[in-house]
């Protein structure tokens, strides 16, 4: 049959402002109509003469017909309207972040080295690190600052909206259950309980555990830990200066003796 126009209907739901097009068609008796979505059902019982309700076994739809155009509108709007709360789910995940900016060459027997040239000096074969893991930075894109480690963790509830085809998501602070902000017991309490930063768009995410949420909670820590124990010995020049004639490197000496 042939499709007579296509109008626009518009509302507001949980997920904000939503439009949705249907096609509306005449049929060779002169009736209006349009076809639904048979999730539409329970609505369109409420709002069209049953007579006027055909349902098209099969293909998940419901058409509805009126003879006045305007009379056939105004019932699609009342449907799409009755029906605008969108499916609503949600989930408990841990989003997180870990990145780095640092460069070095890698043996076979997985020894680091700073770089090419220092490897060949000792006959040994290796290949740059991964740079997609560990940053992509040559002599034209070096890291700015230095070498960095960069890691971040948050418990998250995820509420995922859907109506039709659109889907909207949605993040909050998760806390355990019966846990708040103020909390630092419930291992989501524990995680939320580091502040101060913000998680990329491109964030990864994970289910969560609270055996995840201590995780990344003991991570954090070891990052607070190693960084205080670095500035509290370099940030202060005098100190730099005192450890440097100590011979304390602070950190793990490399194993291999060709460094």
């Amino acid at each position: 049959m042939p499709r007579l126009k296509k109008i626009t209907i518009t509302f507001n739901n949980e997920m904000g402002h939503i439009s949705t097009d249907i096609e509306i068609f005449v049929n060779s008796n002169g009736l209006f109509y349009a076809n639904l979505e048979d999730n539409h059902a329970p609505a369109i019982e409420d709002v069209f003469n049953s007579k006027l309700v055909e349902t098209l076994h099969g293909k998940g739809k419901i058409k509805v017909l009126s003879e006045n155009l305007d009379d056939l509108t105004d019932k699609l709007e009342s449907v799409i309207k009755l029906t605008a709360s969108p499916d609503k789910r949600e989930e408990l995940v841990i989003l997180y972040n870990i990145e780095t900016d640092i460069s070095f060459v890698e043996s076979k027997e997985g020894d680091i080295y700073p770089n090419g040239t220092y490897v060949k000096n000792f006959n040994n074969s290796a290949s740059w690190n991964d740079q997609d893991k560990y940053g992509g930075h040559d002599a034209a894109h070096p890291s700015k600052g230095g070498y960095k480690l960069t890691i971040g963790a948050m418990a998250k509830r995820k509420t995922i909206y859907t109506y039709g085809k659109t889907e909207v998501i949605e993040y909050s602070s998760y806390y355990g259950e019966g846990g708040s902000h103020h909390g630092h017991s419930l291992p989501a309490e524990k995680l939320n309980s580091w502040c101060s930063f913000t998680l990329p768009k491109g964030a990864m995410e994970i289910p969560y555990s609270d055996e995840a949420a201590l995780f990344f909670y003991n991570l954090l820590y070891g990052m607070a830990n190693i960084s205080k124990m670095i500035q509290d010995s370099t940030f202060d020049q005098n100190n730099l200066l005192r450890l440097i004639a100590s011979g304390n490197n602070m950190l793990p000496s490399p194993k291999q003796k060709d460094h």
